[in-house]
């Protein structure tokens, strides 16, 4: 999760100094308490001298009082100005000065000093009359420098109960440890239990690198034996930063370790809060902390529902546990439904969930600790909200998967996430807010982000790839023409391979690995895939084979219905959505597209779906080759009213495709009830059966669609073909009889070609057995075979039939001829 990371680092240093604080607390309050011990033992000698039993030196301005162990060493003295015992039992001191020795070898010395106090000897009370002076060395291995190792505490009233082993004090108790000072209501020094209780109004206050730090506490209690301090309804605060617990507990490391004495770890509970001046709010029932023998922070464990809140970014989890190495956090991990959200403004958020988070921590210019690599486990999902194109409009980008990682890298701003990886099966859900919803999955996935800009709120989407049982669906909704976008028709998208890439510059989706795409009447198998998002045109390059059905408009509007399909094979292919042209190129080979009707095959054809056109050219338009090869099936139509032999004529034309090589084809579809049109120009050449036809042009008029037909389209090459045209320098071939003309009409029904000349240019069959024929048009039996002869020449009242024949020489052998004057014979015909 990107965003503020200064505020994660500044949390760990403010928690650092707080338990640090509490470590100073409970060392003075420990030293304390043995000072108090020692002091006690002292006073359960303050008896008289004759009945200490021990040496009594009188001095002139005053006495001093000293015992020594068994081994010599001094273990304390006592020094006064004057000592006064009353009829009444009680023994006055003045001036006192207690100095108790500590081990050998430790140079330790603590002190006791007060003007006046009363001890009486028969009910073992010692009691101070006014102000007590308490000064106490730190405990070797401190690390506080050697002119600041000194501990005061001051106050009245203290009473010690010499039977119970108990001092004790109603009044307010003062104490300074270097530049730390604190006070508190009451105290209580249990002798035999070792617990020492600060009954009300406990606080402390100090000052470290100019920041002023403050504990303050309903009541504190330490054990001596144990080492253990506890501190009820402790607030602890560093500036406008604070801790609140109900509970806390700091336990101090004992002897015989070197650095006993120390903070070993802390623990609070009842409900853990902590705020910091930037409106930062964490919660949680439990805190334990960890600190290294050094005084680090190792490690900080919060649980039974952590809450993590601030003006932009929350989170929340059973249990959070931050470590650290050297004192500086290092690592955090939130386990027990993980939830991270970062809010860059009010309609901008990201969010992390997962049934656990890692994190690395990051070290940042100015020593500051930001989110580095964090790793999502059990039911991860990254959840993305931003605006979108219009107001009313809100994005959404969901990623879920059993595992997601994210890694970030420094930046200005702090940690910026650099990448996202999902493994083990990821879904992704991209929704635009305005219906268009995008949905896949896959077994892995990549997402990588741009860094964000100095004023940016976050890192944005720069590539996308996914791995593995690539799955797409996409649906697109209609929509109005508006300023600058044409009018949308609503689409469904639906797409697999190996692999898909996405890359937000161009905002294009590539799919490789046998891709398979299918949608809006589109089904397409290649090696490679190409959608483009933002139009939903799409192309398709290698091998590639699929279909398209017809599309139309119905009801006066854009909506299309699918309708009579279309196979295309070709090396590439390119839809353009908002046009419905479909552009087919062969490559080094002939693209080819056919349905039930016929076959086109072509270096480039061009389909458009909205208008139901076809056009199929090549660089033959060019070289003057005939690179368009069109195959026509002949319309169906019943003969039986034009009898017998029609009908036969018609049955066996029902079985004859029509043939048709050109450097041009132009198709145009029918509406119901119209035919359709296939012109090709640039030199036709069109075969029915063994009959072959030549032209410069031809046209041919296909069925049309049925008129009940108003839910479907009739599709590419739709219905058969009913006649054709051919115009210009027209040639027909059958068998050996050759006829030209300048135009010829065909009717696929019964086989019939008319074929009729221009004005100066009859048309003429040229016939190895019947000769030349001219006349105004002659009619041709097409693709009958070669054993039909017949040809009808018809002329006009001007224009009457001509006849030449070839006949042969008399005398001649067979196979020879004899001809007329001029070799042949001429014959009108009326």
């Amino acid at each position: 999760m990107s965003g503020r990371t200064g505020r994660p680092r500044s949390r760990v240093q403010r928690l650092r100094r707080w338990l640090l604080g509490l470590a100073i607390v409970f060392t003075v309050l420990l030293v304390s308490l043995i000072g108090y011990a020692r002091y006690r033992a002292l006073r359960a000698r303050l008896n008289l001298p004759k009945q200490l039993g021990i040496d009594i030196k009188s001095e002139a301005n005053g006495f001093t009082i000293s015992r020594s162990g068994k081994d010599g060493r001094p273990l304390f003295t006592i020094h006064g100005s004057k000592a006064i015992q009353h009829q009444n039992g009680i023994t006055t001191l003045r001036d006192v000065a207690v100095t108790l020795y500590g081990p050998a070898g430790s140079n330790r010395t603590d002190s006791i000093r007060g003007g006046e106090f009363e001890y009486d000897q028969k009910n073992g009370v010692l009691r101070a009359m006014g102000e007590t002076l308490l000064d106490v060395g730190i405990a070797e291995g401190s690390n506080a420098p050697a002119n600041a190792k000194r501990l005061t505490m001051q106050g009245k009233g203290l009473v010690f109960l010499q039977k119970l082993g108990l001092a004790s004090t109603k009044e307010q108790i003062r104490f300074q440890y270097g530049a730390s000072q604190g006070e508190a209501v009451g105290a209580d020094y249990d002798m035999d239990t070792g617990v020492v209780t600060l009954q009300h109004d406990v606080h402390l206050h100090s000052a470290e690198n100019r920041q002023t730090q403050r504990i303050d506490a309903a009541a504190a209690q330490l054990n001596r034996n144990t080492r253990v301090a506890t501190l009820q309804d402790a607030t602890v605060t560093q500036g406008a930063d604070s801790m609140q617990a109900p509970h806390m507990v700091a336990t101090l490391r004992s002897a015989p370790d070197e650095h006993a004495g120390t903070l070993q770890k802390v623990d609070a509970s009842g409900g853990v809060v902590l705020h910091t001046a930037s409106g930062e709010r964490v919660q949680a029932p439990e805190l334990h902390a960890d600190v290294t023998d050094q005084n680090r922070l190792e490690l900080v464990t919060m649980q039974g529902g952590v809450r993590l809140q601030d003006e932009q970014n929350q989170g929340s989890a059973e249990k959070a546990v931050l470590r650290f190495r050297n004192g500086v956090a290092d690592h955090l991990s939130l386990a027990g439904h993980a939830y991270l959200q970062q809010n860059e403004a009010a309609d901008r958020t990201r969010t992390l969930e997962g049934n656990t988070i890692d994190s690395t921590l990051l070290s940042t210019a100015g020593a500051h600790v930001s989110l580095g690599e964090m790793h999502a486990v059990g039911s991860g999902r990254l959840l993305v909200r931003q605006p979108g194109k219009h107001p009313e409009e809100v994005e959404t980008t969901e990623l879920t998967s059993p595992e997601l990682v994210s890694h970030a890298v420094p930046g200005a701003r702090g940690s910026q996430v650099h990448d996202v990886e999902a493994s083990r099966g990821a879904h992704l859900v991209q929704d635009d807010g305005a219906g268009a919803v995008r949905t896949t999955s896959s077994d892995e996935l990549t997402a990588t982000f741009r860094p964000a800009g100095k004023d940016a709120g976050s890192a944005e989407l720069d590539s996308l790839v996914q791995r593995g049982h690539v799955v797409l669906h996409e649906t697109q909704p209609a929509r109005a023409a508006q300023k600058g976008e044409p009018a949308q028709e609503a689409s469904t998208t639906d797409a697999t391979g190996a692999q898909a890439e996405y890359h937000a510059s161009t905002d294009v989706l590539v799919l490789t690995g046998s891709p398979r795409v299918s949608g809006n009447g589109v089904q397409l198998a290649a090696e490679r895939v190409t959608i483009h998002r933002e139009t939903g045109d799409a192309e398709a390059t290698g091998s590639v084979r699929g279909s398209v059905a017809a599309t139309f408009p119905s009801g006066g509007n854009r909506t299309t219905r699918e309708g009579g399909t279309t196979q295309l094979v070709g090396e590439s292919v390119r839809l353009t959505h908002s046009t419905g042209v479909v552009l087919l190129q062969g490559g080094g080979t002939d693209a080819r597209l056919w349905s039930s009707n016929g076959q086109v095959e072509a270096p480039t054809i061009e389909a458009d779906r909205k208008s139901n056109t076809l056009h199929a050219f090549g660089p033959g338009a060019i070289s003057g080759a005939a690179p368009v090869r069109t195959v026509l099936l002949p319309a169906s139509a019943s003969a039986a009213s034009r009898g017998p032999a029609a009908a036969g004529n018609a049955n066996a034309a029902s079985k004859i495709p029509t043939r048709v090589f050109s450097r041009d084809l132009l198709y145009r579809g029918g509406a119901a009830g119209k035919p359709g049109t296939a012109e090709f120009r640039g030199g036709v050449r069109v075969l029915q059966g063994e009959d072959v036809i030549t032209a410069e042009t031809a046209t041919a008029i296909l069925q049309p669609a049925a008129a009940t037909a108003a839910t479907s389209a009739p599709g590419m090459l739709a219905g058969g073909v009913q006649s054709m045209t051919a115009e210009d320098h027209v040639r027909v071939q059958q068998g050996a009889r050759v006829a030209t003309g300048s135009h010829l009409l065909y009717t696929a029904s019964t086989r019939d070609a008319v074929l009729t000349g221009s004005p100066g240019a009859l048309p003429v069959v040229r016939d190895p057995m019947q000769g030349i024929l001219t006349g105004t048009q002659l009619l041709l039996h097409m693709g009958q075979g070669r054993g039909d002869n017949q040809v009808e020449v018809s002329g006009a009242p001007n224009t009457p039939v001509h006849t030449e024949l070839d006949v042969p020489e008399k005398g001649n052998g067979p196979g020879s001829t004899a001809r007329s004057p001029g070799g042949r014979k001429s014959r009108p015909t009326p």
